[in-house]
């Protein structure tokens, strides 16, 4: 049995958002450069559609990581079309795949 408590419990499930999430997150940004933080988080979570959970501190986070992740995206184009990258350790599996693609 769990003691009386007056603390609410959230209602609010995160996720994990995919590569391709944080890029449109990244275009919101760039478009809108007066836009604080808090505002984006508040507007990505209010979306009718597609709502994307995340707080502040993992936008921050993120916003950091924005040339890195730009830079992956502009190395591996189809890097948006999975949720996890793929990564080879083989050389001759990674011969025969640039070959097939």
């Amino acid at each position: 049995m769990h003691p009386c408590t007056s603390a609410q419990t959230s209602t609010l499930s995160w996720q994990n958002l995919t590569l391709s999430d944080w890029m449109h997150v990244y275009n919101f940004v760039d478009a809108h450069p007066t836009v604080t933080q808090a505002q984006i988080v508040q507007h990505f979570s209010s979306l009718k559609t597609g709502a994307l959970l995340f707080d502040q501190s993992t936008l921050l986070c993120k916003l950091w990581e924005h040339p890195k992740m730009e830079a992956h995206v502009s190395d591996n184009p189809t890097v948006l079309l999975s949720k996890r990258s793929h990564i080879v350790t083989s050389p001759a599996i990674d011969s025969v795949l640039i070959h097939w693609v």
